[in-house]
C-alpha cells in the first residue's frame, strides 16, 4: 500500500515520489555583475524560496500535480522555520515537518548574475544534519520513487 497524505479536501492521496534531504530557506539576490572585493553592487532583484534540491523537487512535483512527500531535516521553531512549514503545507508537499525549539533554522544566501553564475553563503550545522537520524521513514512505504539529495559527506 502506498504512503498517504491528504488532499486539500482531506481525502487520502498516495505519494508517488518521496524526496530526502536538507531543508533550507534561501534568499537569492540578483546583481548585474559581482562586485570587487570589499565593495558593493546594486541589487536588480531578489526572492525567497525553500532550498536544497530535495525540497525544490518536492515543490516542483506538486506544481505538476504529482503527489510528493519530503523527508528532511528539522527546522528551528522560529519565524523562518514556521514559514517554511507553512509554505510546504500550502503547496501540498506531504511529510512530517519538525520544528525544534533548540535549533535555529539554517539560512542560505545566493548572489547571482545574469549569466547564472552564483556565489552562496550558508549555515550547515552538524546538529541540523543530525536530525535526519530520527526521521520517520514511513512515507517511503509503497512509494514509486525516492529522490535523495546529499552533499554533506559521510554521516555516521
Amino acid at each position: 500500500m502506498a504512503s498517504t497524505g491528504h488532499s486539500a479536501a482531506g481525502e487520502p492521496r498516495p505519494v508517488e515520489v518521496v524526496c530526502f534531504g536538507v531543508i533550507t530557506p534561501c534568499i537569492v539576490v540578483a546583481v548585474e555583475q559581482f562586485p570587487q572585493h570589499n565593495t558593493g553592487a546594486l541589487i536588480t532583484g531578489w526572492g525567497e524560496f525553500i532550498y536544497d534540491d530535495a525540497a525544490i523537487v518536492a515543490g516542483l512535483l506538486r506544481g505538476w500535480q504529482i503527489p510528493s512527500g519530503l523527508i528532511g531535516t528539522a527546522l528551528g521553531d522560529d519565524r523562518r522555520g514556521r514559514e517554511v512549514v507553512r509554505q510546504l503545507r500550502e503547496v501540498g508537499v506531504q511529510g512530517e515537518f519538525r520544528l525544534a525549539p533548540d535549533l535555529e533554522t539554517p539560512l542560505e544566501i545566493d548572489v547571482s548574475d545574469p549569466s547564472g553564475a552564483r556565489t552562496y553563503f550558508w549555515r550547515r550545522e552538524r546538529e541540523i544534519l543530525d536530525t535526519l537520524d530520527s526521521v520517520d521513514l514511513s512515507l517511503l512505504e509503497g512509494t514509486r520513487m525516492l529522490y535523495v539529495d546529499w552533499y554533506d559527506g559521510d554521516h555516521p
